[in-house]
């Protein structure tokens, strides 16, 4: 979800972005408690449950799919602080705004959510903006591991692929931060290793692995409406457990097999497609910051209402394009504010900024040199 380097990116990575980010927006819309789900099922269910099953089940196989996508870029970037500032910077300047406008409209707003809006790694709200701020924090820690003897670097992934993933698979844990920042990092690692050694070596054929992992999903997501119709209670909690928890296996291989067909897609570089994917950040920010999640589905989209009507399928579909533009619009906004009234970065920013970088740099040549 990171917003892109100066350098203009191959569109294939940039679409894949957009697709993900899709998916993202109808898992929160569909699949989260409370939501669009519990709504279709007490109307009874049914063609129109399962549709939005399969709809809204892809958000947390997203979630992986954008690690890869991070940790590909990341694996070989050099590390700068004003990456992680301006990713802070970008995600207080909407959740203290929209904070500030429920509190302005009269919603309670809890003393925690005011808090998450100001620092957003607090709770789990917007759990991901803060994983991916310690995932770029210690990849220079990491790069030095994708630089150990190959062969020492294999067992240490196998090793981790049995700490995180099969366990998770097994045990069926719920996952927090330091969960979610653990399996990062162990993406990170994947996925350097990928691009170091094996880039050349699968050849795999990127449509038909995949359809596979599109078969695995639907196969899933089938088992799991199955379950959920006849109150299968374990078939439901496991197969349930696969769709969204993002460490697990399938959910794994599911994510991958979606970036490694986007990796082998050649479309050049499209700046249509690369316009639309650079607000993807902001997208994911302003329909899950803290205190908006209610008063967006049901008081902004009124969800309650149209997923009664007759024409509910065409509502659902609605629902990512609509949010996707309404955040290009915002994030447009955002973005030449500054430009407008001639605001520049505040000086202890780029004193921080500059702390920072000798901080790392002082560590790491240590570490090189040790």
């Amino acid at each position: 979800m990171e917003n892109q380097e100066k350098t203009e990116r191959n569109s294939n990575f940039e679409l894949l972005r957009i697709v993900l980010m899709f998916s993202i927006i109808m898992y929160h819309f569909v699949g989260l408690p409370s939501n669009a789900l519990k709504i279709i099922s007490a109307g009874g269910g049914g063609k129109l449950l399962y549709f939005a099953m399969i709809l809204g089940h892809m958000g947390r196989i997203a979630v992986s799919s954008f690690i890869m996508l991070g940790a590909w870029y990341m694996a070989d970037l050099k590390f700068k602080a004003s990456r992680v500032l301006n990713l802070y910077i970008q995600t207080i300047s909407y959740t203290v705004t929209i904070t500030l406008f429920l509190i302005a409209t009269g919603q309670n707003v809890s003393i925690k959510n005011i808090l998450i809006s100001v620092f957003p790694f607090y709770g789990f709200a917007l759990w991901f903006i803060s994983a991916y701020m310690w995932l770029i924090l210690v990849s220079p820690f990491l790069q030095k591991l994708l630089d150990w003897d190959r062969d020492n670097l294999k067992k240490l992934i196998i090793v981790l692929t049995f700490m995180i993933p099969v366990y998770f698979t097994i045990h069926f844990s719920k996952t927090n931060l330091l969960n979610a920042v653990l399996y990062f990092m162990y993406v990170f690692l994947c996925i350097g290793y990928y691009k170091k050694y094996l880039i050349n070596k699968i050849k795999f054929n990127p449509k038909i692995f995949l359809t596979l992992g599109l078969m695995l999903y639907i196969t899933i997501v089938s088992i799991k409406f199955y379950a959920f119709s006849n109150n299968l209670t374990i078939v439901s909690k496991i197969s349930n457990a696969y769709l969204n928890n993002f460490i697990t296996i399938p959910n794994i291989i599911i994510a991958f097999s979606i970036f490694y067909y986007f990796s082998k897609l050649d479309i050049g570089k499209n700046k249509i497609i690369n316009t639309i994917a650079k607000p993807t950040l902001a997208v994911y920010i302003i329909h899950q910051a803290p205190g908006i999640f209610s008063y967006l589905w049901y008081n902004i989209l009124k969800s309650e209402y149209f997923l009664s009507q007759n024409y509910a399928i065409l509502y659902i579909i609605s629902i990512p394009f609509i949010l996707y533009a309404a955040a290009m619009i915002t994030e447009f906004i955002r973005k030449n504010i500054p430009k407008m009234f001639n605001i520049k970065r505040l000086k202890f920013i780029c004193v921080l900024e500059n702390k920072i970088d000798d901080f790392y740099k002082g560590t790491i040549t240590k570490e090189t040199n040790a």
